[in-house]
């Protein structure tokens, strides 16, 4: 077990997440992401089938 002080823990490495994790080493904190299932699992599980519309 680290005994690691962190700013910041976000819960979840989707997209939102991982933005804020960005975010918040760019502010000059410390954090880490936890998910759980593998980094960024929204992204790896979505689903290529899907059409959308742009304007």
């Amino acid at each position: 077990m680290n005994d690691t002080i962190l700013d910041l823990a976000v819960i979840g490495a989707g997209p939102c997440g991982l933005s804020a994790a960005v975010a918040a080493t760019q502010a000059g904190l410390t954090s880490a992401v936890f998910d759980k299932g593998c980094l960024a699992r929204s992204i790896t599980l979505y689903p290529t089938y899907a059409t959308f519309f742009s304007t």
